[in-house]
């Protein structure tokens, strides 16, 4: 699991200018392209995966709750993660 606290710990750097440096080299900061991250590694399990529940993959990706983790992955995505699955419409966009 990714943590902000933890990857300014291990640059060296406090946590704000971990932050201003990670987002001026990305730009995103560093929560968002974590989310990003596990949203991408949540994509590739549900195609990879067929036979994992999505609660499943939500926990795998660090969501304990399954409703905020399709909360997400719709906003991410545009489509809920049981769709993406059945659809397969998004399958060359989680593989990138």
């Amino acid at each position: 699991e990714l943590d902000v606290d933890i990857l300014a710990k291990v640059a060296g750097l406090s946590r704000a200018h971990f932050s201003r440096s990670f987002s001026s080299l990305t730009g995103l900061a560093p929560a968002e392209y974590i989310l990003q991250e596990r949203m991408k590694r949540a994509a590739k399990l549900l195609i990879a995966n067929r036979d994992l529940p999505v609660k499943e993959v939500a926990a795998l990706c660090g969501f304990p709750d399954n409703n905020y983790f399709s909360k997400v992955f719709r906003r991410t995505y545009d489509i809920s993660p049981t769709d993406f699955r059945d659809t397969g419409m998004y399958a060359t966009r989680a593989s990138r």
